[in-house]
């Protein structure tokens, strides 16, 4: 499948060449720019595992919430990929547990979204997947059934100035019985409202870190969904020498009705946004943010989600489908 990645459309190029003239600095060059280095830390995950989970529905004007607080305050916070060689987890939901194990009723594509071993794979169409670099080539299971990779379909995308994301593809076998998701073709804005799916552990018992109300985790695992509003867009995040053109949602404790924050394990797993009554999907899950020191198997008020925005690489996505269509035609 070589001819299939040379034909790959680098559209996140162009995408971020165009966005590149609205954000000043990538992700870790806006840290340098506010804080010293020795306040942060931009580094894949090993022994200390961040959380994820939700507060109790509550409308509250959460832009309003955050337009009083320090526009970097996130910038305290270190990334760490979601996916190391340890249980599964993911999305972890305060409150209505039992709702959110199963498809909301207004459903954006909880079927579509698979356990990809460790972590979380997305099916696109055609027995196409999307899942984290990261996350590595292998099974995914849909609805209890083990969909194993084609040979030769892998696919890294490609990014800015050579640089890759963190997002990969390949085709599957048997070919899940699923409809294709639309994908969104536009960057995301602060305030839009979004839908994460993936799998994980549950809430555990309350506590407070430095000050911070948050969670520990409990130890069941399962699918589950979650909601949350876009933090910040357009933003450039490397780690491990993967640049992925990211937006973030931040967990907040007056947060949207089924707030969540993503964990370890969720890297993957699909994040969803509606418009004009129709579910596209926007994003990727990738990182999570913590801060400083915060203990391990854990989720404080203030961590962060990143996910990649797929409108950056959607005709690439598109045409890699395409042309491997067209060299296996009949």
């Amino acid at each position: 499948m070589q001819a299939l990645s040379r034909n790959a459309e680098n559209d996140g190029n162009r995408a971020a060449s165009n966005a590149g003239e609205e954000v000043a600095h990538s992700l870790e060059d806006e840290l340098h720019a506010h804080f010293p280095k020795k306040l942060f830390s931009l580094e894949p995950l090993t022994r200390t595992l961040p959380a994820a989970l939700q507060q109790p529905a509550q409308h509250v004007d959460k832009a309003a919430a955050r337009s009083e607080a320090c526009p970097v305050r996130h910038l305290f916070l270190s990334l760490f990929l979601l996916v190391v060689p340890l249980p599964a987890v993911a999305l972890v939901v305060d409150g209505s547990s039992a709702e959110t194990r199963r498809a909301p009723k207004d459903d954006p594509g909880w079927a579509s979204v698979g356990q990809r071993g460790i972590s979380s794979a997305v099916h696109l169409r055609d027995g196409w997947v999307i899942t984290a670099a990261h996350a590595g080539t292998g099974d995914v299971i849909f609805s209890d059934t083990t969909h194993t990779p084609v040979p030769g379909t892998t696919v890294q995308l490609s990014g800015l100035g050579g640089a890759s994301p963190d997002l990969m593809m390949f085709r599957i076998t048997p070919t899940p019985d699923l409809p294709e998701l639309r994908m969104n073709h536009k960057p995301m804005r602060f305030g839009t409202r979004v839908v994460m799916i993936g799998f994980g552990k549950g809430t555990g018992r309350a506590f407070e870190w430095d000050g911070i109300p948050g969670y520990r985790w409990s130890p069941d695992v399962a699918k589950r969904w979650g909601t949350n509003r876009v933090f910040a867009a357009h933003q450039l995040v490397s780690i491990r020498g993967l640049k992925t053109w990211c937006f973030q949602m931040d967990f907040s404790r007056h947060g949207t009705a089924h707030e969540a924050q993503a964990a370890f394990g969720d890297s993957g797993g699909a994040v969803f946004v509606k418009q004009n009554d129709r579910w596209k999907l926007t994003g990727v899950i990738l990182h999570v943010g913590k801060t400083p020191d915060q203990p391990g198997a854990t989720s404080i008020y203030g961590n962060i989600t990143n996910a990649a925005d797929l409108s950056f690489y959607r005709s690439q996505i598109i045409k890699t489908i395409r042309t491997y269509a067209a060299q296996t035609a009949p």
